[in-house]
């Protein structure tokens, strides 16, 4: 037996152990330790089988020598390929490392390049290195590509790959829209089984998009076989020495950000109201959008549009109060203020809304004057800088507080506790809630604040008995209740 039928031969054995992979391909530890460190080992055991794959590590876990080696492994094996070996070896086979930036995802060619300069072994599996594309071939017929996601990700279309890792996953402001519309669609593989891994991996940021914490829940939650995601610990890593721990404690010793960087935990801006897990657990796939149930009271919240931003309004289900449902919404970007009327009056009309409370800021004194005269009982609330502070306040106290979930609810989101206020999904909604920060006024917060208002308005407010309103002629046929303004009353708090 030559020494390439050797080689290959002791490649079939290594298949089934990564850990031996290691040692054959890559050499043994200088030091005597093993090629890779329990964590990595476990990371990539758990990932062969599932589609959505999340690591989120403290730094210097040693997430860069993993994703190069697992690109390694994926294209000297051709893994996941539901071919016969001999089909298999003429295959085209390609996986792709992306990241935000070129010289993030670079990292990884890089340090392949340097394992190559390094390993015999790697040497004669690997045909050549273009350092200009920054793509390595393999002989047999594989491709391992650094790309980048910038542009919204013009620059790794056209291609489909059989591994895709996206390297500091975390810095990733819109990671929900470049997964669904750029990396799954190139994860569309024929010959394997749910088409091509997908893989975030990073050490999360107080910026980090609520999707990256979406899937983390998800993949830890051990409920899809579709999904797996682990955390990992810079104490793993057994290949840095005490002074390097040592170092990294006495430098995050009073850091907020402590265990984000030790730990890899999600830990959120100090100036974020809204944290990880209130987000994530605020919304629920069992609530669908529009659903609508007898003998249940819903109430219009709207933030009004001024110059240039959007009028955003929420329909909730205050029967339970102070367990509250979101269950529709609607947004209006530059819309004529005769259709924004018909919008609210619509809404009404479909959920049978006991009224609508808006902000009267500015524009809003007008628009409830039309409103009325439409029929349709309005309350005011004046936005001061101290009432936002207050509203924003009340939405961060009730997505910490649990509430007795009621019926029909209980069986929708399959839990008799919740946060007090609940939502269908909503992807928007969830970047502006994780997104939000105190002093930042460029910001988007229309949703926001819209939802704020009506749940401020109905844990401090009553609301008054529904009129009997004749929205199609847009009059009101009922009795006023004594002592009450309808349509004129402002809250100013």
């Amino acid at each position: 037996m030559g020494d390439v039928d050797r080689l290959i031969d002791e490649l079939g054995r290594c298949r089934s152990d990564f850990s031996a992979f290691n040692q054959l391909v890559f050499g043994k530890n200088p030091a005597g330790k093993p090629p890779i460190h329990k964590g990595q080992l476990r990371y990539f055991l758990s990932t062969l089988m599932p589609k959505y794959n999340v690591l989120v590590c403290g730094n210097s876990w040693g997430k860069t020598e993993l994703i190069a080696r697992l690109h390694a492994y994926y294209c000297i094996y051709k893994e996941g390929l539901t071919l016969d070996p001999r089909e298999a070896a003429y295959a085209p086979y390609n996986t792709l490392n992306c990241a935000y930036t070129y010289e993030v995802s670079a990292k990884e060619f890089d340090r392949l390049t340097q394992l190559r300069a390094d390993s015999e072994v790697l040497r004669f599996l690997i045909d050549k290195v273009d350092n200009v594309k920054r793509k390595i071939y393999f002989k047999n017929g594989s491709t391992f590509t650094a790309g980048s996601t910038d542009k919204d990700g013009r620059l790794i279309e056209g291609e489909r790959y059989s591994l895709l890792t996206l390297e500091e996953a975390g810095y990733e402001r819109k990671l929900r829209k470049i997964t669904e519309n750029v990396l799954l669609p190139r994860t569309i593989v024929p010959n394997m089984v749910d088409g091509g891994k997908l893989h975030f991996i990073g050490t999360p940021k107080p910026f980090s998009d609520q999707y990256y914490y979406h899937l983390y829940r998800k993949g830890s939650s051990g409920e899809s076989q579709r999904h797996f995601a682990m955390s990992g610990s810079v104490y793993e890593n057994e290949f840095l020495s005490a002074e390097d721990l040592r170092r990294i404690e006495e430098d995050y010793a009073d850091s907020p950000y402590r265990r984000q960087v030790i730990y890899g935990e999600f830990v959120a801006d100090t100036d974020a109201p809204f944290k990880y897990e209130m987000v994530y657990s605020m919304f629920h796939e069992g609530i669908k959008r529009g659903e609508k149930f007898s003998r249940r009271k819903y109430i219009l919240a709207f933030d009004l549009a001024r110059k240039c931003d959007t009028t955003v309004g929420h329909v909730l289900d205050f029967t339970d109060r102070p367990f509250i449902v979101r269950v529709d919404s609607v947004e209006l970007r530059k819309t004529r203020w005769v259709e924004v009327y018909e919008a609210v009056s619509q809404l009404c009309r479909e959920w049978d809304a006991v009224g609508v409370v808006v902000d009267s800021t500015g524009v809003g004194d007008v628009v409830m004057e039309r409103l009325q005269e439409m029929g349709i009982q309005v309350e005011g609330v004046y936005m001061t800088p101290k009432a936002k502070e207050q509203m924003i306040l009340n939405l961060q106290d009730a997505l910490s507080r649990r509430a007795r979930v009621p019926y029909p609810y209980k069986e929708l989101i399959g839990d008799i506790s919740a946060t007090s206020v609940v939502s269908y999904p909503d992807p928007d909604l969830e970047d502006e809630l994780i997104g939000y920060r105190w002093e930042d006024s460029a910001l988007k917060t229309d949703r926001v604040i819209s939802l704020a208002i009506g749940v401020y308005y109905l844990a401090n407010f009553g609301v008054t008995e529904r009129l009997d309103v004749d929205y199609a002629a847009n009059r009101i046929s009922g009795p006023r209740k004594t002592g009450v303004r309808r349509g004129t009353r402002r809250r100013v708090i």
